[in-house]
């Protein structure tokens, strides 16, 4: 969402213990390499395409729609993988913000 400004850089790791992401996630033996990056989409006024799954704008547009919140309010983010990450978890990990 766009109040969520400090989710828009994500650390990425995948871990090598699958099922939940929280059982040794943050410990770095658990990692494995993993150099692809996450794509800023950035926010906007259609979902976006991907030729990965037919009809995703499609069923995006729907969610948005059924759920009576504005696209346009969402950023956006995608990495992709050119194997099969299994049995692992990639994990998106965000810094939280100071408490006020």
């Amino acid at each position: 969402h766009e109040s969520f400004t400090f989710a828009l850089d994500p650390e990425t790791f995948l871990c090598s213990v699958p099922g939940t992401p929280y059982a040794g996630g943050g410990q770095p033996r658990h990692r494995l390499p993993f150099n692809e990056k996450v794509q800023q989409l950035g926010p906007g006024t259609q979902p976006p395409a991907t030729p990965d799954v037919p009809r995703y704008a499609s069923l995006l547009r729907s969610v948005f729609e059924r759920t009576g919140q504005d696209v346009g309010a969402y950023h956006g983010l995608r990495i992709r993988i050119a194997y099969p990450a299994y049995p692992a978890t990639l994990m998106l990990r965000y810094p939280l913000p100071e408490k006020p």
